[in-house]
């Protein structure tokens, strides 16, 4: 049985519009510089940084009152609040104390605390060494995911002088997503298709990690930090979204939805970049409020438990675990691909392939 705590307290709007505000009191300069033995400073980073201990408390209240002060407005009715089993880390989600219609706005955020790859990269500029390692290793789809990756390990530098501490100082610390994960655990310990998943997930966090080399905005101290880069790589992966528009985004608070198959939330940008969520279909008070993490996609659990650290139990389907490698051509005419390799949960009919 699920723990409900009521963490934020619900704020009532008559409409969503955008709310700009000058530097907030959240912005306090605080920085060390470390020098070297001749007196000479070789960077400087916050005083006051986010700790990352695994038990480090979570602070969703102060994280709360930033996103009111940066103009954030949601729906009478919403909250945040736990939703983690007992002794297991704390897990934060939305729901409704209300009825909400469908199609009712329930949540804007104002584009200007958006993080996006796009911008990330104006800011931070064209990384030319990562981005041809990223051609030569194939990935290139995911160097928007590198720009923001970049972006956080940054703001994390800045400690409470970053326009996102409360946020950042709100997020989850432990992961167990496939970057977290050791190799034995990812090729001993799960099945075929999930642990190949894994691994590529902790495979491209090394990428990152190698990379972040190349960025001269970053000091060296966090170049060196593998638990930093991971927590940064796993935030930016289990929080950032294709816009639809070509571009990854993080929206913070809006990041608090957490994944259903029967999604009670749909989020879109307007012209300006400002996001609003809405909901899909009649929700009845009490009821939690959930996003989709695959595009309405949910015959991939394996997926998720790699990407997000989670297993789906909404999911109708999930794939066959057997992997057959090599994959001849022969194999592939006779019809064999794991995509379309399914076992059905309600009736444990498997698809024809």
């Amino acid at each position: 049985m699920k723990n409900i705590l009521i963490l934020t307290i619900s704020w009532a709007v008559s409409s969503f519009r955008p709310t700009i505000i000058p530097r907030s009191p959240f912005y306090v300069k605080a920085t060390n510089k470390i020098l070297n033995k001749w007196g000479n400073e070789l960077f400087s980073v916050s005083s006051t940084t986010t700790d990352l201990e695994e038990t480090a408390q979570r602070d969703i209240a102060s994280m709360d009152e930033w996103a009111s002060a940066c103009g954030v407005e949601r729906c009478q009715g919403f909250q945040l609040v736990a939703t983690n089993k007992e002794n297991e880390p704390l897990d934060v989600g939305a729901m409704t104390t209300v009825d909400l219609p469908a199609e009712s706005p329930v949540l804007f955020v104002p584009s200007h605390i958006i993080i996006s790859a796009d911008q990330s990269k104006n800011e931070i500029g064209y990384i030319e060494a990562a981005e041809n390692l990223f051609y030569k290793l194939g990935t290139i789809d995911h160097t928007p995911y590198f720009y923001l990756f970049l972006k956080i390990l940054i703001e994390y530098e800045l400690g409470e002088e970053s326009l996102w501490y409360p946020w950042l100082n709100s997020l989850p610390r432990y992961f167990s997503t496939g970057a977290s994960m050791t190799h034995f655990c990812c090729q001993d310990c799960l099945p075929p298709l999930v642990g190949n998943l894994a691994l590529s997930e902790r495979t491209r966090f090394r990428q990152f990690f190698k990379s972040i080399s190349y960025c001269d905005l970053i000091s060296q101290y966090t170049k060196a930090d593998k638990k930093l880069a991971k927590w940064a790589f796993n935030i930016v992966y289990t929080r950032g979204f294709e816009d639809g528009y070509g571009d990854v985004k993080i929206v913070p608070f809006g990041d608090y939805f957490n994944h259903d198959t029967n999604w009670e939330i749909q989020g879109q940008y307007d012209d300006q970049g400002n996001y609003y969520a809405y909901t899909t279909y009649d929700v009845p008070a009490g009821s939690p409020l959930r996003m989709t993490y695959t595009a309405g996609d949910s015959s991939n659990p394996s997926f998720l438990f790699a990407r997000y650290g989670f297993l789906d139990e909404s999911s109708p389907a999930t794939f066959c675990k057997i992997l057959i490698e090599p994959v001849t051509q022969e194999l592939v005419d006779m019809g064999y691909s794991h995509e379309r390799m399914l076992f059905y949960r309600g009736s444990g009919e498997a698809s024809e392939e």
